[in-house]
């Protein structure tokens, strides 16, 4: 047998090893491609559920939220009305009694409470005000 034939022969079989080592090294870095491909989608469709809890725990919010200040706006007109209410109806008062009965009744000097009452309107305006208790 000639030696080039020896010489191509042994080439060929160095190159056939180091080709299937090469292949052989190729899938496994596939494999471990792979496996980690299919980690990181478990992890992530675990990542997309927390992410919709999170979604539906700030929609819970947003909504609670939302009626919470409605809810707060609501008692702000109430408190509104009342107040109103009460200084119509204490007007009222103010301007139907004379002085010394309110001092008899509230003892000492009346002047800051008369001070609390409304002015520039008529007493029959503020009895009107003051006997329409409706809730608006």
């Amino acid at each position: 047998m000639p030696r080039w034939l020896v010489i191509a022969v042994a080439v060929l079989i160095v190159g056939l090893g180091a080709s299937a080592g090469t292949a052989v090294r190729l899938v496994h870095e596939r494999d471990v491609a792979r496996a980690s491909a299919a980690d990181l989608r478990t992890r992530l469709a675990g990542k997309i559920y927390e992410l919709d809890i999170s979604d539906s725990l700030l929609t819970r919010y947003r909504m609670l939220s939302s009626r919470g200040h409605e809810t707060i706006d609501a008692l702000h007109t109430q408190v509104a009305w009342d107040k109103s209410h009460l200084l119509d109806c204490w007007t009222v008062i103010v301007r139907s009694i004379d002085r010394p009965r309110l001092r008899e009744i509230f003892g000492g000097s009346i002047g800051y409470l008369a001070h609390a009452a409304r002015h520039g309107a008529t007493v029959a305006h503020f009895t009107r005000r003051c006997a329409a208790d409706a809730v608006p």
